[in-house]
């Protein structure tokens, strides 16, 4: 049996998927199923959590609110932390110190933002027009002196 098409210009070669049976395909076990594992919830942070939990368990204490303040700084989650202190502005018990970690979250996140701003690259005037602005100057000086004088 030749692999080259007939010479009959009617032929049309039948695709391989044609061409294949079921009886010459290995026959493979099925994948075990099983239900998928529940992703964990990205936007939880859980050492923020735990953090937060000591903050509010020793809410006098600085220690804990620092640490807190640190992770969440490294870690880019300010807003979440003033979120937390937000929360607890208003409560008559932890609304004053609240307030101040709101204003110790603005300050480091502002801090922060500066530090990584980049400096607008400094506009530096050709050498040709400052040239040509001090001549041009040099010359309406020049023309003000003699029409002032009378020359």
């Amino acid at each position: 049996m030749s692999s080259l098409p007939p010479d009959d210009p009617n032929h049309v070669a039948k695709p391989v998927e044609a061409i294949s049976s079921p009886a010459l395909e290995p026959e493979l076990p099925a994948p075990a199923r099983r239900d998928p594992a529940p992703e964990p919830d990205e936007d939880v942070d859980v050492g923020l959590e735990a953090l937060w939990a000591k903050v509010l368990s020793d809410w006098a204490d600085a220690k804990p609110h620092n640490a807190a303040l640190e992770y969440a700084a490294a870690r880019e989650q300010l807003p979440e932390l003033a979120g937390r202190y937000r929360a607890l502005k208003d409560d008559p018990d932890k609304g004053a110190f609240a307030r101040k970690r709101l204003e110790a979250i603005v300050t480091l996140a502002t801090s922060m933002l500066m530090a990584t701003a980049s400096a607008r690259p400094a506009r530096r005037v050709p050498p040709v027009v400052t040239a040509l602005a001090v001549a041009v100057s040099f010359g309406l000086m020049f023309w003000l002196a003699r029409a002032l004088l009378g020359r």
